[in-house]
């Protein structure tokens, strides 16, 4: 261990999920982990031991209870998470924002809101290869102390499991042409049509096991591993940002709207990324949501602050090309991090536009809650930044007997040009990297 002037001192690597391993059977233990090859993935933060804990299935209340347990901390261990809150925000906490239906309960249910507060976290420098315990010091001494310990090893007979596609093809079908009835008639633009799919795996450490696989195989920004309980474990394999603020106010936001699946051919795979660049259908889709954020940022931005600076960029992942742009803008003076999020969740890549209908024609379609799907993890730091995640490419996992049900959801953007059948496969191309983890598959 050295120690540096100003600084927290550093300890010596060892890669996030392999940390994970030392406090992942701890209830509230959750690795941000960052990964991939975008500046933006360059940190993973681990925390554990919170000093408290806020569940709530009532949106407006939990929000509320929120606010009013936040500790204005001001930080001088530089950018990033150094301690505050860390959890999840499900899709149905957008019902304290709006008038929105109330679906019937996700399989194996999800709190509305599962926030930790963590005095304070590991943080992993993947540039640097350094690890910092950041934060209160005798909370900051109890992570450097467990790290030290010897870390479970995971059973390597942990068996491949399932994953299989709930609705029948008919009905997601079905659903994409009645989303298209209600743009014909002028209620919306765009829809983000989603459905699940559910299995099974086995073997006490099978959550461990599959995001371990997804971090070898398919490395995302916004990936991270939450276990609210003995019984429940949330992982995300997301590679999109929803918003990110600095202490001094600036805000950025990621949204992906396009997709195309890779090839191993790469002369192929080339194709598919540029014929993602030259879709005029896709950069549609892209910039009516960027049109979307842009409007969400200016409720709570300084006047003429709200800027695109980067449009219709291609991110390419373990199984799909993406099509990002950027949003940025400057908080104003007079408002918080909790302004910000009232403004802007769910995230508008996954609803469509206009937000609010949208969202309602999701419940009519989908008739059920979407749980943590599409709603929002990460974290709010006690110096006033915070940094979300879109809780795309998400597995949620209930304890059953000796092993773990899972459901995964996949959905994708409908719009006037939609093509039943290829948004159907397009649902499925986003499951792959997902699927192919569940059941053991390289």
């Amino acid at each position: 261990m050295t120690a540096a002037p100003d600084r927290a001192p550093t300890l010596d690597w060892v890669e996030p999920v392999q940390a994970l391993r030392a406090f992942e059977a701890a209830p509230y233990t959750l690795l941000l982990q960052g990964g991939g090859a975008q500046p933006w993935g360059r940190k993973s933060y681990l925390c554990a031991y919170p000093a408290f804990t806020l569940e709530d299935q009532d949106p407006l209340a939990g929000f509320e209870r929120l606010k009013a347990g936040y500790r204005s901390v001001s930080s001088s261990q530089g950018e990033g998470f150094a301690g505050g809150y860390a959890g999840l925000f499900a899709y149905d906490l957008g019902q304290a924002f709006e008038d929105l239906p109330v679906c019937p309960p996700a399989r194996g249910g999800c709190p509305v809101m599962a926030m930790g507060w963590y005095d304070a976290v590991l943080e992993f420098d993947h540039g640097a290869r350094t690890i910092r315990a950041l934060g209160a010091p005798k909370a900051a001494a109890r992570l450097i102390e467990a790290l030290k310990t010897s870390a479970l090893d995971l059973d390597p007979s942990v068996s491949a499991g399932r994953l299989s596609q709930d609705w029948p093809d008919a009905r997601y079908l079905e659903a994409v042409e009645t989303a298209r009835d209600y743009i014909r008639a002028g209620d919306v633009f765009q829809v983000n049509l989603s459905h699940a799919f559910t299995g099974h795996m086995t073997g006490e450490q099978a959550p461990l096991a599959l995001f371990e696989r997804l971090i070898a195989d398919s490395p995302s920004a916004f990936s991270a591993y939450f276990r609210l309980s003995d019984e429940q474990v949330i992982i995300t394999n997301s590679p999109e940002r929803f918003v990110q603020a600095s202490a001094s106010g600036e805000i950025e936001t990621r949204p992906i709207k396009g997709t195309r699946p890779r090839r191993t051919d790469p002369v192929q795979d080339r194709a598919e990324a540029n014929a993602l660049a030259a879709s005029l259908k896709d950069q549609a889709e892209n910039l009516m949501i960027v049109d979307l954020m842009r409007n969400d940022l200016a409720r709570v931005c300084q006047p003429g602050s709200v800027k695109t600076p980067e449009l219709f960029s291609i991110e390419s992942y373990a199984n799909v090309h993406h099509l990002v742009s950027t949003v940025r803008g400057r908080l104003r003076s007079d408002l918080n991090v909790f302004d910000l999020i009232a403004a802007t969740f769910p995230p508008g890549s996954i609803t469509g536009a206009p937000k609010v209908r949208a969202m309602q024609i999701i419940a009519e379609l989908e008739q059920q809650s979407r749980g943590p799907y599409c709603g929002a993890l990460g974290w709010l730091g006690a110096d006033g930044a915070c940094d979300l995640n879109v809780m795309i490419r998400t597995a949620s996992l209930r304890k059953a007997g000796a092993g773990w049900d899972v459901e995964v959801r996949s959905g994708g953007a409908i719009t006037i040009d939609s093509i039943p059948e290829d948004e159907l496969a397009e649902t499925r191309d986003k499951a792959a990297a997902l699927k192919a983890a569940i059941e053991g598959r390289r």
